[in-house]
């Protein structure tokens, strides 16, 4: 495979990102600061839930 083999799907990602920006749902201050937060703090957790879906997830695990 040659790099120019992958120019048809790297343009379409490239589009759906661009369609996607500006749309998503949070607060992306929240987001940096949550996780300038957690780089900084002396606890050094593998893992750092970011947004509702996250969490859900993070309980569903927990309760199965």
């Amino acid at each position: 495979m040659q790099i120019e083999d992958h120019f048809d799907t790297v343009a379409s990602r490239i589009e759906a990102s661009k369609k996607r920006n500006g749309q998503r749902q949070g607060d992306p201050v929240r987001g940096v600061e949550a996780i300038t937060t957690a780089v900084m703090s002396e606890s050094k957790n593998l893992r750092l839930l970011s947004g509702k879906p996250a969490l859900d997830m993070a309980y569903q695990k927990l309760e199965n």
